[in-house]
């Protein structure tokens, strides 16, 4: 994040919509291995 910032001090925006969007990935991901996860043990 603090990489983020430096870099494009005037693209908040961009940060945030990057930010989300890699927040989203990760949950989606998360969501995915958790799924497998399930059907594995059952």
């Amino acid at each position: 994040m603090a990489a983020g910032l430096s870099m494009r001090p005037a693209g908040i925006a961009g940060i945030v919509t990057t930010e989300d969007f890699a927040m989203l990935a990760c949950t989606r991901v998360v969501a995915a291995i958790g799924r497998l996860r399930t059907e594995v043990h059952l």
